[in-house]
């Protein structure tokens, strides 16, 4: 054996990697069969780049669920401001859920979908799901929101790639385990996609399933839960209605709303005088002549 400065001689004059055994053969430059004592070429145990890659993608772990909503903008749904930070930079595969008691993993995962950092941009998965930049599948959702056929809760997680073809790969083979199990793509995939690498990211699938079945609790957004981005999208949606009635229409709704609240106030009063009166009530009941007449 030669000393490590000579190795690392070696290894700037003359190496080569041997991909199927996983080892560095390095053969020391200037050096005789007679000078290494017969001993060959000094062997160093390397790891092989496959095999990382395979470990890697099976230890990939998806991102704790953040809200995916309406509340940056409402042409597209996307991570609300104060929580962008959070997304990070780097390429990756995502999937926005819907949180839905009740509902299978066939109707919680929604949209898979992968991004990476292009030469106009350098802000990866941040650049597509906590912006303002639009991609097909936020719009439509968007739209689904506002016209009341996706009143579900939403949010979204990511498992981070080296690159955006690692990515790509990743989107490809969730979708096409989730078709293998369910018959068909999320619902807002809408381009076909096949991919080879199934068992590849079994793991990372299952992990996916997980996430949504745990329906995590509601996230914070900027007015404070979830439950009130529900509630404005719902006040637009009504107010949309609206728009397409008539004056007269709009009248009989105000006077119903008027009704509404009215009766509340009503009920509120009822109950005020109901709790004021009890102390007065209980002195009447509570005596000594009742008490032997429950008794009989």
């Amino acid at each position: 054996w030669v000393s490590s400065d000579r190795i690392v001689q070696a290894l700037d004059d003359e190496s080569r990697i041997d991909p199927y055994a996983g080892e560095l053969i390095v053969e020391e430059p200037g050096v005789s069969d007679a000078e290494r004592g017969g001993r060959g070429v000094i062997v160093v145990a390397a790891s092989s780049p496959a095999l990382d890659n395979q470990a890697r993608v099976e230890n990939a772990q998806w991102s704790p669920p953040i809200a995916y909503d309406l509340t940056r903008t409402e042409t597209r749904v996307s991570v609300p401001e104060e929580k962008k930070t959070a997304v990070p930079t780097r390429a990756g595969v995502y999937a926005i859920c819907a949180r839905s008691p009740g509902k299978g993993v066939r109707d919680l995962i929604l949209d898979i979908g992968e991004c990476g950092p292009r030469p106009s941009s350098r802000r990866g998965l941040r650049e597509r799901l906590a912006s303002t930049v639009a991609h097909s599948a936020s719009e439509r959702i968007a739209k689904d929101i506002k016209n009341g056929e996706l009143g579900d809760v939403l949010f979204v997680v990511w498992a981070e790639a080296d690159s955006k073809g690692e990515a790509k790969e990743a989107q490809d083979a969730l979708i096409c385990l989730f078709k293998r199990e369910f018959g068909k793509q999320p619902k807002y995939n809408n381009r076909i996609q096949d991919s080879s690498c199934l068992d590849k990211y079994a793991m990372l699938y299952e992990r996916l399933k997980a996430l949504a079945n745990e329906q995590p609790c509601e996230p914070e957004t900027r007015e404070g839960s979830t439950t009130q981005a529900q509630q404005r999208q719902q006040i637009d949606h009504v107010a949309r209605k609206l728009q397409t009635l008539s004056t007269e229409r709009l009248g009989e709704v105000e006077d119903f709303i008027d009704f509404l609240n009215h009766r509340d106030s009503e009920r509120e009063l009822t109950r005020m005088a109901m709790a004021a009166s009890e102390p007065v009530l209980r002195a009447v009941w509570d005596n000594p002549d009742d008490a032997e007449y429950d008794a009989l």
